[in-house]
């Protein structure tokens, strides 16, 4: 039951940084959502349309009904579409520790690299880390297919091409690679940059020393 609980919620999350960060930003447009839109769409993936309905705090605006309801079919949308991918893959690989092999592998090279970046940069480009995670999944992904398929194999043998396969290192390595590449050219160009560890969505710099100063003494 705690790994049923583990995978709905797996599912959810990834569904809800899907519609915030990907749905909302390119498609509609919206750069204002921020942390109270992933949770008012958590919330409304856990409540019914009955529940929902009866809330007497709701503002009763069939404008605002229509957007709700539409965003919440997007988001259980996505989760289905996840969903289904997920089960896709758990029937092609049955082998559980290639499955985890496979996972660490995108992990390790397509995460790592924008994250740290976070981490140590005074100011980040979202833009650089979003091409970053797209491009060095590609690369991963490429060179899985590269030696899995056997052309690796013929290409520098059968004992060098288990490092180009899923497990291997070279699968991390280029999507590191092309990580640092991809994170560091667009970051250089890219004019929206913003101050690390700050709200992004909020668009507004730090206030200066002296303005904070006057707001703790007032």
């Amino acid at each position: 039951r705690n790994e049923r609980i583990a995978r709905t919620g797996t599912i959810l999350a990834c569904s809800t940084v899907i519609y915030n960060d990907l749905y909302l930003r390119l498609v509609r447009g919206q750069r204002t959502s921020g942390v109270e839109a992933a949770a008012d769409d958590r919330a409304a993936l856990s409540t019914s349309a009955v529940e929902r309905h009866h809330e007497p705090s709701e503002p009763h605006t069939p404008h605002a009904r229509h957007v709700t309801d539409r965003d919440v079919w997007i988001n259980r949308g996505i989760a289905l579409v996840i969903g289904a991918l997920v089960i896709r893959l758990a029937l092609a690989i049955e082998d559980i520790f290639k499955a985890l092999d496979l996972a660490y592998g995108f992990l390790s090279g397509c995460v790592f690299v924008p994250v740290v970046a976070a981490f140590f940069l005074r100011r980040v480009s979202p833009r650089a880390g979003l091409w970053a995670l797209l491009l060095s999944m590609i690369g991963v992904a490429g060179t899985m297919v590269f030696g899995e398929s056997g052309t690796a194999a013929s290409m520098f043998g059968e004992e060098a091409a288990v490092d180009w396969a899923i497990g291997g290192n070279y699968p991390i390595m280029i999507g590191m690679a092309i990580g640092v590449l991809v994170y560091t050219v667009f970051t250089l160009v890219d004019p929206h940059k913003h101050l690390a560890n700050v709200d992004v969505d909020a668009g507004d710099a730090l206030p200066p020393a002296d303005a904070a100063k006057d707001g703790v003494h007032a």
